[in-house]
């Protein structure tokens, strides 16, 4: 029964991820604020960790300051109540995505180099790629997707399309700016 809960809990937590990704690619940003805002109500525990994450990444693109700023004091308390590098390289990628909405860029490129250094994941990497390409620098922008295409390019049939497909788009966008 417990077993069927989690997987359950984990099933919603994913759709509601990538329904909210879907919505802000198609530009209905306030309906991906609300999947967020429903995310950000997780507990802070450490079993929420994939949700608050999942919530920070589309309040920042739904541009939802408010959801963004509950998700990163659920994470900062986990990241502080239960120390690990996961949980600290989440909460260093929301505080970076939290600055980049706020047009602090260059500490946005700080906290998420600081994020992935720490935990190096693919969403890590992509956050940085897209601090990155705000702020001109195509070398590294086209360096960190580069490496988010080699890690995840085969899988774009399968698992997590929507932001995979995203980075080749952006790939090729530095390429035709760095010509």
């Amino acid at each position: 029964m417990k077993q069927e809960y989690w997987y359950r809990t984990a099933h919603e937590e994913l759709s509601r991820y990538w329904l909210g990704q879907l919505l802000n690619l198609e530009g209905k940003h306030h309906t991906a604020a609300e999947q967020s805002r429903l995310l950000s109500e997780c507990p802070a525990q450490p079993y929420s960790l994939f949700a608050l994450r999942a919530a920070s990444e589309i309040a920042y693109e739904a541009r939802s300051l408010r959801v963004l700023t509950a998700a990163i004091g659920k994470l900062r308390q986990i990241a502080t109540e239960y120390p690990s590098t996961r949980s600290q390289g989440f909460l260093l990628q929301a505080e970076g995505l939290e600055a980049a909405a706020s047009g602090r860029n260059a500490q946005a490129i700080t906290l998420l180099t600081q994020a992935h250094e720490l935990w190096r994941d693919i969403a890590n990497a992509f956050s940085l790629a897209e601090a990155c390409w705000r702020e001109r620098e195509f070398a590294q922008a086209f360096s960190l997707y580069e490496r988010v295409i080699g890690k995840k390019g085969t899988a774009v049939r399968w698992e997590q399309q929507t932001q995979w497909v995203r980075s080749f788009a952006q790939a090729g966008r530095c390429l035709r700016a760095l010509g």
